[in-house]
């Protein structure tokens, strides 16, 4: 199960999030279903069924967790292919 505590060892497929911070303007408040994650980006679905991809490298995005509460992630902390950032984001507090 997905919680705030867990999220950086997860997956994040599926999870609604949002684009809180970037240092790509052209990003900032992107928001959708993650679709892909890859070492460097997380794809998002948009509403009109488009997708964005969004760097992680100087984002923070705040991800809907299925309890209901969000939980805020530096992405850039977690630049791993997803495979290997569930073994490697072990023991990293989430912010």
């Amino acid at each position: 199960m997905r919680t705030k505590g867990n999220l950086a060892r997860h997956e994040w497929i599926g999870l609604e999030a949002r684009v809180e911070a970037s240092a790509d303007p052209s990003q900032a408040e992107a928001s959708g279903r993650v679709v892909d994650e890859t070492l460097r980006t997380v794809t998002l679905e948009r509403r009109d069924g488009r997708e964005v991809k969004v760097p992680k490298r100087g984002t923070r995005m705040a991800f809907a967790l299925p309890s209901g509460e969000r939980q805020s992630l530096d992405l850039g902390a977690l630049e791993f292919r997803p495979w290997d950032r569930v073994k490697r984001a072990k023991g990293r507090a989430p912010r």
